[in-house]
């Protein structure tokens, strides 16, 4: 039997979400900083509520739990990772981009 989603517990995780973004897109400042403040709090609450007793119960169902968390999102990361550290190595080998720290990130003329 699969699990019933929460209805709210969605919309807060949503709300996370979009206060995630904001803070990223906002300048420094008072109103960041809250949003800072925010956001980590949320999540941890969200996990807390959705976490199921039987996990700290059941050695086997935390390995099991583990181990589809691990072929579903680490591998797939890793996968995505290498591909992208490979295209920029090409990238950079064929001189498409250039400096990273010295902010110079596209080559094509100029100083």
């Amino acid at each position: 039997m699969k699990d019933k989603r929460i209805e709210w517990i969605d919309v807060a995780k949503a709300i996370g979400i979009i206060i995630v973004l904001a803070y990223h897109a906002c300048p420094d400042g008072y109103f960041k900083n809250m949003m800072w403040q925010m956001h980590m709090p949320l999540f941890a609450f969200l996990s807390g509520i959705v976490y199921k007793e039987e996990y700290s119960l059941n050695f086997q169902k935390v390995r099991i739990f583990i181990v589809k968390k691990i072929e579903k999102l680490y591998i797939p990361f890793e996968a995505y990772s290498l591909f992208f550290l490979l295209l920029h190595n090409f990238f950079y080998k064929i001189n498409f981009i250039g400096e990273i720290n010295g902010n110079k990130i596209l080559s094509g003329g100029g100083t």
